[in-house]
């Protein structure tokens, strides 16, 4: 199919142990770069400093919450009071929930089975570093928690296993709605596993039995929770999801065509093994890798908008999806229903190297993006008069031309917060940056100073934007229209002007 002879002297483990080394230096980067600060993530963060508890506006993501926040709650109550410190805690912890499953589904491998980290590689650079700089939906920590399963079940089954997937799993069962369509995938591996014992009235048997119950149980509760939103507009999410590599701008993601068209290679390779010269489907494939692969190399450079964090938000569903996808042909693998050839795994190892690689690079460049929007933020508060400025008379709406960083990474309602955040003297706050329209959803509204969060005991003060204000003309925030086909959605509903950016 593909002549992949040249990357015969690598072993799987090698490959696995590169990529984990390119993959650590991206989360410890994007640890640093303050990643979670990107929108929702931002009132997430501020409300956590300020009660010190895990937040609950999602019933069913609720335990969820509790795994994400742990460690940021931990840090706070240890007596850390630094907001940059704290920050960098709760975004390492973020994003590591990939490569701590990707490590754990090696090390649950047996010795002669390593080959099939591909499948959990091909996850992770297929699809879920595209979901990555999105930081609030927990459906990164259910894939991740789902992998380490799906290993567990197909290749080990004793007491051990049963316990250790039971601490792993807990929080599936209020975690996510994606669990409606991963839970029954888990629970027909539980099943499957029962029927492999050969005395299936032992304890250990039934345990399984309940742990698929368990999964089928929280499949139910996600499915509840799709019937009755808590925000209604994630159903224009859903749609704009459904147009896998497109944002609002139209720009493509790059490394999502380059991870999905990788994938459908190999799974076309598993279904249909092949052997002696490079069919057609193969030289397509490889030259369209290749062209896509330099394509995302040059996005950051050539197409800032091209990763624009709306995309990764667009394409969270896909995580879900492509996860089901992979485990088919892996349990068919595993259960003797297809063979595979020596040829398929050098394949196999061909794209899931050049998808890592790429990703990783792409992932690392996102991030310096992300990092000069920062700057640029930063520089914006310094150089602003005291007192309340709207985005408009600054340079935060042209990012893109002005600066090359995508007009994505600004976004209309978490502006006040992350003035408070990256004020060059968080002791005295004298600058809020609002954005140039009033939105529906206010977690702040830099005109009612009841509502700024307390952080005083992280240092944080307004006494000088308060003075500021006092003396300022008044400020008139102009109301967005929503477009009339969208006016049969409550108006009152979080984010459904996100989507919606002025001429």
């Amino acid at each position: 199919m593909v002549d992949t002879s040249v990357f015969k002297p690598f072993s799987i483990e090698r490959i696995f142990w590169l990529l984990i080394a390119g993959l650590s230096i991206y989360v410890c980067y994007a640890a640093f770069s303050m990643r979670i600060f990107y929108p929702d993530g931002t009132i997430y963060f501020v409300h956590i400093l300020e009660n010190v508890k895990s937040v609950h506006w999602h019933w069913d993501r609720q335990f969820a919450y509790y795994v994400q926040h742990f460690p940021l709650i931990t840090a706070i109550k240890s007596g850390i009071i630094d907001i940059p410190t704290l920050a960098r805690i709760h975004t390492g912890w973020y994003f590591s929930f990939g490569l701590l499953s990707l490590l754990a589904c090696f090390y649950s491998l047996p010795k002669d089975k390593k080959v099939f980290i591909i499948f959990p590689l091909l996850w992770m650079f297929g699809i879920y570093m595209q979901t990555e700089f999105f930081p609030i939906t927990p459906g990164r920590l259910l894939t991740a928690i789902y992998w380490v399963v799906v290993i567990q079940l197909l290749f080990r089954s004793s007491w051990k296993s049963w316990i250790l997937i039971i601490l792993i799993s807990w929080c599936t069962l209020r975690i996510y709605q994606g669990m409606m369509i991963l839970g029954p995938v888990l629970a027909f591996l539980c099943f499957w596993r029962f029927t492999k014992f050969d005395n299936r009235k032992s304890f250990l048997a039934w345990a399984y039995i309940l742990l698929g119950l368990y999964f089928l149980t929280g499949a139910f509760l996600s499915f509840l929770s799709v019937l009755d939103p808590q925000d209604k507009t994630s159903f224009i999410t859903f749609i704009l999801g459904l147009f896998l590599f497109v944002d609002e701008e139209g720009y493509p993601s790059f490394p999502l065509l380059f991870g999905l068209i990788g994938t459908s290679v190999l799974l076309y390779r598993i279904f249909k093994p092949r052997t002696g010269k490079t069919s057609v489907f193969g030289k397509v494939s490889l030259t369209t890798l290749t062209f896509l692969g330099v394509l995302s190399v040059a996005s950051p450079i050539l197409w800032a908008e091209a990763m624009a964090p709306e995309t990764h938000q667009q394409v969270r569903s896909i995580n879900i999806y492509l996860s089901v996808l992979l485990v088919i042909p892996l349990f068919f693998i595993v259960t003797n229903k297809i063979q595979l050839s020596e040829n398929w795994k050098n394949t196999a190892k061909t794209f899931v190297l050049i998808l890592g690689l790429v990703q990783v690079f792409w992932g690392v460049m996102a991030t310096s993006k992300w990092n000069g929007y920062i700057n640029l933020f930063q520089d914006t508060i310094a150089n602003s008069p005291n007192g309340l400025v709207l985005a408009q008379n600054t340079d935060l709406l042209d990012l893109n031309n002005q600066y090359g960083i995508s007009n994505g990474f600004h976004n209309d309602w978490d502006t006040p917060l992350m003035s408070i955040l990256f004020a060059p003297d968080r002791s005295d706050i004298k600058t809020i940056i609002a954005h140039s329209y009033n939105n529906i959803y206010h977690p702040v509204n830099p005109k009612d100073l009841s509502q700024f969060p307390d952080l005083s005991k992280y240092g944080v003060n307004y006494e000088s934007y308060i003075e500021a204000l006092s003396k300022q003309d008044s400020v008139f925030i102009p109301d967005r229209p929503i477009p009339e086909f969208l006016q049969w959605i409550e108006t009152n509903t979080t984010g459904i002007n996100d989507y919606f950016e002025e001429d």
